[in-house]
């Protein structure tokens, strides 16, 4: 079983792993998922580059997908409802593991 779980957010449809839980204040803390970022662009509009400071890119990917996977680079404290179903085709690994700890570790 991997430390973290990935579950669908109500309230922005992506995939979110879930750091923590707390019952009493009823919110969960989530790290959201994207296989679509927003890109930089350039004063003519054409996609430069994926903003480092917001996005990271998984090393391995946590799908089966042909897509690359991103995980926002900032925690989200959302009501608990929004945590809806369980995401079944997302399987974290260890490499995906490392990479969320040391962005957990660099926020603290």
């Amino acid at each position: 079983m991997s430390k973290y779980e990935v579950y669908r957010n109500s309230k922005h449809g992506h995939p979110a792993i879930e750091v923590e839980e707390n019952l009493e204040t009823k919110y969960w803390k989530s790290i959201e998922m994207t296989h679509s970022p927003q890109f930089k662009k350039d004063r003519e509009g054409r996609i430069t580059d994926i903003p480092k400071d917001k996005y990271e890119k998984f090393i391995v990917k946590p799908t089966n997908s042909e897509k690359d996977y991103y995980f926002v680079r900032y925690i989200r404290n959302d009501p608990i409802y929004t945590k809806k179903e369980k995401w079944k085709d997302i399987k974290l690994n260890e490499s995906n593991i490392k990479q969320i700890n040391d962005f957990l570790n660099k926020k603290r």
